[in-house]
């Protein structure tokens, strides 16, 4: 039998055993019971974020690229309305997706490359439907990580942008008719030049027959021709600048043939408010990488805006516009210089000078798209606009990637 003292402690040793037992039991009830309330809160912020995802018209991915290129995919949500895209396969090697003819548009392949390089890339494609018709996506990486071994990992989304293009060729052809609605009165004129030049061959060839001159007659024949092929010329110019091409490709193009369209529209109206358009292009012109009508469509508004500023001078005043162009090869460009005397550009409109809606002109006179339309246009095409004031009046520079023909 123990001894008293010693079965006293024993029994305070069970009971501080069981006390310590029982503790523990709570805390693992509770730590229990938290997990699970902890559990329960992480599933239905899930489930929120879920449902959150689900809303967002487009779609979140997480694209994970092996060092030896190989890629997966994971969906995280969202949809496109609207649009048949499978996300699983759009982003896949070899999926049927094709930039558009522009500058610098990048592969699925080179934007996600780009993106593991520089931490982020943009790129925008063409899926072409089984139906015929075309849609247009728009897709964004974030690196997210950066592996030792090359490899690396990119959250994006790919989101719908047919009505945003849809969109901005419609803005395009608006700005080409209002060019030519302001210039109505000098295409007219530069019609009615090679129409009158037949009107008096043809006379004169019925007075060389009635003189019995058929050299006469073969001379007032071919001028006849040469006229009517002048005026076909201009027509077909006109109708394709009105019109403009959907999918125009990028290609080389001599700049003095992009300035020489630009005249053919605006020429006419620089002639009646008697300003001195001088060119200096250089022998020979240089070549540069653009959509020519584009390209033409912003020369056309650069003379238009500096013909309604120096018409707005006093008389005696001088009125000319300086054309130039100059290569920069160390990056590959050509940039092209419209600089006026038109007494320049008031800083507060310089600051904004292109965003939509700004404009200078009085009320009915001008939409303030002009520039804003220009800009997006250089953007297309991989080059750039700018503007500043020199002693004389508004300077415009227009850069352009270098070509080859």
């Amino acid at each position: 039998m123990a001894p008293a003292g010693l079965a006293g402690g024993c029994g305070r040793s069970a009971d501080l055993l069981l006390a310590a037992a029982a503790v523990a039991a709570a805390s693992a009830v509770g730590a229990t019971v938290a997990w699970l309330r902890s559990h329960r809160r992480l599933q239905a912020l899930q489930a929120e974020t879920a449902q959150l995802y689900a809303g967002l018209p487009l779609l979140l991915l997480r694209i994970t690229v092996a060092a030896d290129g190989g890629r997966r995919h994971t969906l995280i949500g969202g949809h496109l309305a609207g649009s048949q895209v499978d996300v699983t396969t759009v982003l896949l090697p070899g999926a049927d997706l094709a930039p558009p003819d522009e500058p610098g548009a990048l592969s699925v392949e080179t934007a996600l490359a780009q993106a593991g390089r520089d931490g982020k890339a943009s790129a925008d494609f063409r899926l072409f439907a089984t139906d015929g018709s075309v849609e247009w996506l728009r897709v964004k990486f974030v690196r997210l990580h950066q592996g030792a071994d090359g490899g690396f990992e990119v959250a994006g989304y790919v989101t719908s942008v047919t009505a945003e293009r849809e969109a901005t060729r419609s803005l395009l052809a608006s700005g080409r008719l209002s060019a030519m609605g302001e210039l109505a009165g000098g295409l007219v004129h530069e019609l009615r030049q090679p129409l009158a030049a037949i009107a008096m061959a043809a006379e004169n060839a019925e007075a060389s027959l009635d003189n019995g001159e058929p050299e006469g007659v073969r001379r007032k024949l071919d001028r006849i021709a040469q006229q009517t092929a002048r005026a076909g010329t201009l027509i077909e110019h006109l109708r394709r600048f009105a019109r403009g091409r959907d999918m125009e490709p990028a290609a080389p193009v001599p700049l003095d043939q992009v300035l020489a369209g630009a005249v053919t529209i605006a020429g006419e109206a620089l002639r009646e408010s008697r300003i001195d358009l001088q060119t200096s292009l250089g022998e020979p012109p240089p070549v540069v990488l653009c959509q020519m009508l584009a390209l033409e469509q912003v020369f056309v508004n650069l003379l238009v805006n500096a013909r309604d500023v120096l018409a707005r001078l006093p008389p005696g005043a001088p009125r000319r516009i300086c054309v130039s162009a100059s290569t920069q090869p160390s990056k590959n460009m050509v940039v092209v210089t419209f600089a006026d005397t038109g007494g320049g550009i008031a800083p507060g409109v310089m600051r904004r000078l292109f965003e939509p809606f700004v404009t200078t002109k009085g009320i009915g006179e001008g939409t303030g798209l002009g520039l804003a339309i220009c800009r997006r246009l250089m953007d297309a095409m991989a080059g750039g606009i700018t503007a500043f004031n020199s002693d004389e009046g508004a300077v415009f520079t227009v850069s352009l990637p270098a070509g080859q023909l």
